[in-house]
């Protein structure tokens, strides 16, 4: 939604007077409001119009926070943090600039630099010196949990539907879009819902998750409930009781899915998986043709649509593309490797699978250092990795964001020792 920049003026004035009296919360609020990114506007700077997001300016006064109260402790989190978590992290950005610097519309590519790559990363730094202590940790939980709960909620009071299969898609584009938030965040609040802290510690989660399962369930994303199944399975894989329920509410999703119009559709002739394969099949003959530098950051559309043009002259599009199913306006390859391959080049890719797998192992297989808050956030990036193979859980203002937070919080040396989730509001 495009809304005059004066609108953004109380939001703004409210993150800044909250950056004097509670600066916490102020360093918090891009996590419990990271759907800000949907109200847009443009700054005019030397009569030239400049995006920008209500998200955008919370994270300006989140990173400016961060920097004045935090000086001290910002440079002493990045020291201790693996350097091979530093050294995959400077490639990656040194990556997405290169894709950015070769790609055939610079304002798109920059734009989309900066708002899912530099502004997402400067903020994760900001946030490290919280999630080296017990009380910044809990405060990060709580955050995410709160930024789902605004979410759904919005979602769920708007009850905006798709006019084909009556999916719910609330204050988002499209149902997956809010299913992108929610399946990470049902994987992440179980962590804590299942823990054995006081019942006033786990109030927060039980509720959060009372409210986002049904949520995602209204969206009717398959991907989604799987991608929830999954994270929450890899961090309840020794607690039977848990286990159960999460089987019984996947079967139960699926069995009462399975007779509506969005599930016949899904195994029809025209169904969207019909159309994954046919884009994924045009991003496999770009990434032939770019194997090591991609097309370049934010440019899939208009190549895709011209590599598809190309394979149809030549009728090489297999047959179980039909030209009825053919699709043409995409604005990503709805795959996780395929979207960092073709945005990021080849070093892009590999040097982001390397962060991903080492947060994973530090998340899941360094028992001696569990906590909640480093598990939750391993069982959430595993839901998006899942969710990923049908989906892309990167390019997006506010999931960008929310996929650093995950990534750090799971490998950050700092998350020893426990985090409990109050009940109460952030900060």
């Amino acid at each position: 939604m495009t809304v005059p920049l004066w609108t953004f003026g109380p939001f703004l004035a409210a993150a800044v007077l909250l950056a004097f009296w509670r600066p916490k919360v102020a360093l918090l609020l891009p996590l419990v409001f990271h759907a800000g990114y949907l109200l847009r506007s443009h700054l005019l700077l030397g009569g030239v119009e400049l995006p920008t997001t209500l998200l955008e300016l919370l994270i300006g006064v989140a990173v400016v926070t961060g920097v004045i109260h935090w000086r001290a402790g910002i440079p002493g989190a990045l020291r201790v943090l693996p350097r091979s978590l530093l050294l995959f992290t400077i490639i990656f950005a040194a990556s997405a600039t290169i894709s950015a610097a070769i790609a055939p519309h610079p304002r798109t590519a920059w734009g989309q630099w900066k708002a899912f790559v530099a502004e997402p990363l400067a903020y994760a730094v900001v946030l490290l010196p919280l999630l080296r202590t017990a009380e910044g940790r809990t405060a990060v939980a709580r955050a995410l949990l709160w930024g789902g709960v605004v979410s759904a909620g919005l979602s769920l009071a708007v009850g905006t539907r798709t006019a084909d299969f009556s999916r719910l898609r609330g204050i988002y584009d499209v149902p997956n879009s809010l299913a992108l938030v929610l399946a990470p965040l049902i994987a992440f609040a179980t962590v804590f819902a299942s823990q054995s802290s006081p019942p006033a510690g786990r109030r927060l989660s039980r509720v959060s998750l009372a409210l986002f399962l049904p949520t995602l369930f209204f969206t009717q994303s398959l991907g989604g409930v799987l991608a929830a199944a999954v994270g929450a399975c890899a961090v309840l894989r020794r607690r039977r009781r848990w286990l159960i329920l999460v089987f019984f509410l996947l079967l139960l999703a699926i069995a009462i899915q399975f007779g509506t119009g969005k599930f016949r559709h899904a195994v029809a002739v025209d169904s969207p998986f019909r159309a994954r394969l046919q884009i994924w099949h045009v991003s496999l003959a770009l990434i032939r043709d770019h194997p090591v530098l991609g097309t370049g950051l934010g440019t899939f559309e208009p190549v895709y649509q011209a590599q598809l043009h190309d394979l149809l002259s030549r009728s090489s599009v297999p047959g179980i593309l039909r030209p009825t199913s053919l699709e043409w306006v995409v604005r990503d390859p709805h795959n996780i490797v395929l979207s960092l391959w073709l945005n990021t080049g080849l070093l892009g890719l590999l040097s982001m699978m390397a962060l991903v797998a080492f947060s994973l192992f530090q998340a899941h297989f360094t028992p001696h250092r569990f906590s909640p808050l480093l598990a939750a956030s391993g069982a959430a990036l595993l839901a998006l990795l899942v969710f990923g193979l049908v989906d892309t859980p990167f390019w997006k203002n506010d999931l960008s964001v929310l996929w650093w937070v995950y990534l750090l919080a799971a490998a950050s040396p700092g998350n020893a020792g426990s985090a409990v989730v109050p009940r109460t509001a952030p900060g």
